[in-house]
């Protein structure tokens, strides 16, 4: 855990550092009709230091313990226990130590490996001893590598799935998949359980090195997943949700095209649209959604699942891009519609003046091969965290307190 000195060179480090976010966000909000000319409220105040704030420790100690690692007796058990947490809605709970399904996830055997179809990026789909199933998917880039460009651009990062698992963990919003960093060897754990598929795509090079390209949208031969010279390959392993969602397209959905803007971009009443055809837990959700996806910096949720009326978080690689860009309009929702869970809205002031990464960090810390986030990227956190601060205070001083919802009507 990062010391007391550091968390409060965090605090007026991000605070200087959103200076440049905030004018924009002042904008982009005024463009909307939320902000008065003289731009958004500051920031709240710096909290107490962690020794001396009681319900952060609390929150602390308690998530801690909760995901501490355990090994299961019964791994067959463990993973039909984590299969009925869809049954309430979320995609994992709390109220099971769900440390033991993180150590389940990079310890157990892998009995089968083959393409997975789903999605348009490589990714395999592993069966394990126990009757559990996972995907993997694969490192392309390094864990400090800035990614230029637009919002979605580059391949799926790894990192980005784990640190979202964490930070919904960190946010309670319990509807990201289980992910850990594991490292499988290519040879014995893929190659030796491979499907024929699979290893139509697998070949070895002239010095002993096997790659892979898998079959997906975008793969391609001459796009290849290497092993190290320990014959090995990182990537993240997610828990496989067994359900059947439902997909819709996303109403903040990108053209994808620089020429063409969606309505969300140029109308300043499209929530007035949104509200006529999405429920209000639908909608709550989904600008809980736009808060965890700014954090991360993911702006490609073009489509999202739903278990019954509940949004689900998949597909969170195109996270972790660039710790130097902050892209504020994937906070639309929140700003355009000007409503959010109060439950929401007090965890995320628990989390201000740096718990917010103290945390993510302290939970990372199990994870392998050093840091998952790094400095950079934790910074970029902090300094978002007070744009959404700006945010909603802004929608508050425009609408007033009752924007804050105590449930989903």
């Amino acid at each position: 855990m990062r010391c007391g000195c550091c968390r409060g060179r965090w605090r007026w480090g991000a605070a200087a550092l959103l200076v440049a976010p905030l004018a924009l966000l002042a904008l982009n909000l005024r463009l909307h009709r939320l902000l008065p000319l003289q731009g958004p409220p500051p920031p709240p105040p710096p909290q107490q230091p962690l020794a001396f704030h009681p319900r952060f420790k609390l929150l602390l100690n308690e998530l801690t313990h909760k995901l501490t690692p355990s090994k299961a007796h019964d791994i067959t058990f463990t993973w039909n226990t984590a299969r009925k947490w869809t049954n309430k809605e979320n995609v994992f709970s709390l109220n099971y130590p769900i440390g033991e399904v993180l150590t389940a996830l990079r310890t157990a055997k892998i009995i089968r490996a083959e393409n997975s179809r789903k999605g348009t990026q490589f990714k395999l789909l592993l069966g394990l001893e126990g009757n559990g199933t996972a995907f993997f998917k694969p490192q392309w880039y390094k864990r400090n590598e800035v990614i230029r460009g637009s919002v979605y651009s580059g391949k799926d990062r790894h990192n980005a799935e784990v640190v979202a698992f964490y930070l919904a963990v960190v946010l309670d919003i319990r509807w990201a998949p289980l992910a850990i960093i594991r490292r499988l060897n290519i040879k014995t754990e893929v190659w030796n359980n491979a499907t024929p598929e699979l290893k139509e795509t697998m070949f070895q090079t002239d010095n002993g090195t096997m790659c892979m390209f898998g079959k997906c949208f975008y793969c391609k031969r001459n796009e290849t997943v290497c092993s190290d010279e320990n014959d090995e390959i990182e990537g993240a392993m997610i828990l496989s949700v067994d359900y059947r969602f439902q997909k819709y397209r996303s109403p903040w959905q990108r053209t994808y095209d620089d020429r063409r803007q969606a309505d969300w971009e140029v109308n300043p009443n499209y929530c007035t649209k949104v509200k006529k055809v999405l429920t209000m837990q639908r909608l709550l959700d989904l600008i809980d959604a736009s808060i965890f996806d700014f954090l991360l910096q993911n702006g490609d949720r073009h489509h999202y699942e739903t278990i019954k009326d509940r949004v689900i978080l998949l597909d969170n690689g195109k996270g972790l891009g660039n710790p130097h860009k902050d892209f504020n309009d994937i906070l639309a929702p929140l700003y355009q519609c000007c409503i959010l869970r109060l439950s929401t809205w007090k965890r995320l002031k628990l989390l201000s003046g740096g718990y917010l990464t103290t945390t993510l960090s302290e939970l990372l810390s199990e994870e392998l091969g050093g840091p998952v986030l790094t400095e950079l990227h934790l910074q970029a956190m902090e300094r978002r965290l007070l744009t959404i601060y700006a945010t909603v205070e802004a929608c508050i001083t425009e609408h007033g307190k009752s924007i804050l919802k105590t449930n989903n009507s």
